[in-house]
């Protein structure tokens, strides 16, 4: 039997928690430990609390990468398995991977996984967001093999302490976005394999997370937006000229504004381009 360390890190995020939890308990027979690192100031979390569950508090928000970083700190077992508290478990079985690995699970609802990102791609999916879908290079996985892919998304990754510990764990510069993919990126450059497995199955929630409001999708496209620089200085050599690409699209952005039908609110017009001009 394979003993996990199962690592989650949550904001407020109780009432998944409880439902993530049991499809866990039912779905992995091996023996495991549950650390949630909780994000927030929700003290009702701590009713998850029991011997094969730890909570851990941060004195403040630390991010998804400084939250895996920290709930590492008490993992007691070599298999980690890192989760989203939205995740539904099918099926479960743990690589049987000798060394360095990086794994991801194989989701029915989306079967693919991804290769690195494309600097002008980015960029033009940072820009226009409703093409954000078209920007990203997939590779197709099939549910009964092993798929190579550069990166996998961080709702679910299977690795071990020993590649965590190689890599440096998560760099935590990164707040929100970018996080897995920067932890792969560093992996593939020291050959480490990273691949989706079909021996898990899971979904993630298609809800959780989703902007309600104009305020909440404007943090999330800023967050995005510093992720997406902090990526691209550390691994694109070419990081500096597509600054200029963004000025452009910036004035052609205006050029629409002006043209745009009525039932565009212009305060939300405004944020979106004091946001080209800060990058």
């Amino acid at each position: 039997m394979t003993s996990i360390s199962i690592i989650c890190v949550s904001y407020y995020s109780l009432h998944l928690l409880e439902k993530t939890i049991q499809d866990l308990v039912d779905n992995i027979e091996d023996e495991i430990e549950i650390i949630i690192v909780n994000n927030s100031s929700d003290e009702n979390l701590n009713s998850l609390r029991s011997h094969t569950i730890k909570i851990i508090t941060p004195e403040k928000n630390l991010g998804y990468g400084g939250g895996v970083n920290l709930g590492l700190r008490y993992a007691q077992y070599e298999n980690i398995l890192i989760i989203n508290p939205d995740i539904e478990v099918f099926k479960f079985n743990f690589p049987k991977q000798n060394g360095l690995f990086i794994a991801g699970g194989y989701r029915p609802d989306k079967p693919f996984g991804f290769k690195f990102p494309s600097l002008f791609k980015d960029t033009i999916g940072l820009l226009f967001t409703f093409l954000k879908k078209h920007t990203r290079s997939m590779i197709k996985c099939e549910p009964n093999e092993i798929t190579r892919v550069d990166w996998v998304v961080g709702s679910l990754i299977a690795t071990n302490k020993t590649t965590l510990e190689r890599l440096g764990g998560f760099d935590e510069s990164f707040f929100l976005f970018f996080e897995e993919v920067d932890f792969c990126k560093r992996a593939d450059k020291l050959d480490i394999p990273v691949f989706i497995t079909p021996g898990i199955v899971y979904e993630a929630s298609t809800t959780r997370g989703k902007a309600s409001s104009i305020d909440v999708k404007w943090i999330k496209l800023r967050s995005e937006r510093d992720s997406f620089q902090l990526y691209h200085a550390k691994h694109s050599s070419k990081f500096s000229s597509y600054k200029l690409l963004i000025k452009l699209f910036s004035l052609l952005f205006l050029f629409l504004l002006y043209f745009s039908p009525k039932n565009i609110k212009v305060s939300n017009a405004i944020k979106y381009h004091k946001h080209l001009r800060e990058i």
